[in-house]
């Protein structure tokens, strides 16, 4: 019984020193974003520095992209590349020329928006484990960011919408009034290859704005440091002034043209049977245009 108890407590305290001194991660670095650009000759490195013991043997560093693995060196051997990522992992790449730290590191080359993900570096020997992973968020930047403020006449409301198109991942989009935020609606649409099309639309009252008033849309990528400003200048439509015309009287004497119809009469009267019919009915026109004049 005493024999039991003495090898238990030797086996224990041999894997508490082995805990202790074992492999351990102590600079990993997975930049929280990376924004793509046209150089697509230019990687992205993904760093895994360690410090390992004299006595530890049997190394092995896995990369591992959502739980999967995507790439692995064993100490001696050639790392090689699998899964999703094979065709994106320059095997080749090397940090430092020191022997256990010599493939540490990957190198994507041409890396794309949907390797946004989880990246988990785990080193291993046969004495001890170690890992770390950290999320990146691959960022493909918008191809068109609009803003537009315009005057709703009906409701007296001036209609903001602010619009951005084929982006990654999705962002959030916010609208300012001379530095107050308004209450928006986002509507957002998944193209079928993935990138996002965004519109965030706000209304405000016209007497609730300041004219002239500075319209602001804000694009952000939530967890990074991506930021985009569009600025527009608003002015209120100056009031309509209404001219009224002013009333004048004019006097008309009615009696006048009677009277001159009567003489006109008398003389027609005493013509009459030297006229023309045509004549006659010429002056009668000229007589009843005078009238109704």
């Amino acid at each position: 019984m005493m024999k039991a108890v003495f090898y238990f407590g030797l086996i224990f305290t041999a894997a508490s020193i082995t805990f202790s001194g074992a492999v351990d991660i102590t600079n990993f670095q997975v930049p929280n974003s990376y924004i793509l650009d046209d150089d697509k000759t230019k990687p992205l490195i993904l760093d895994c520095a360690y410090d390992i013991s004299p006595n530890e043997t049997g190394l092995v560093v896995k990369w591992l992209f959502n739980g999967l693995n995507i790439y692995q060196w064993i100490i001696n051997q050639k790392p090689f590349a699998l899964g999703v990522m094979k065709k994106h992992i320059d095997t080749t790449y090397s940090p430092s020329s020191e022997k256990n730290d010599q493939y540490r590191a990957i190198s994507i080359t041409n890396p794309q928006w949907n390797m946004t993900g989880n990246y988990t570096c785990s080193v291993q020997t046969f004495q001890g484990v170690s890992k770390k992973t950290s999320e990146l968020k691959i960022i493909k930047p918008e191809s068109d960011f609009k803003l537009a403020a315009e005057v709703d006449k009906e409701l007296d409301d001036l209609d903001v919408t602010c619009s951005v198109e084929d982006i990654f991942p999705p962002p959030h989009l916010a609208i300012l009034i001379n530095g107050v935020q308004l209450s928006t609606e986002i509507k957002a649409e998944k193209d079928t290859k993935g990138p996002f099309d965004v519109t965030a639309t706000s209304k405000k009252a016209l007497d609730e704005i300041e004219s002239p008033a500075t319209v602001t849309c804000i694009l952000t990528i939530p967890g990074t440091d991506y930021e985009k400003r569009e600025e527009t200048v608003f002015s209120a439509p100056a009031p309509v002034e209404t001219e009224f015309l002013e009333r004048t009287e004019i006097d008309i004497d009615f009696e006048q043209p009677l009277a001159n119809m009567e003489s006109t009469s008398e003389q027609l009267e005493g013509n009459a049977s030297c006229l023309h019919p045509l004549t006659l009915l010429s002056v009668v026109s000229i007589f009843a245009a005078i009238f109704f004049s």
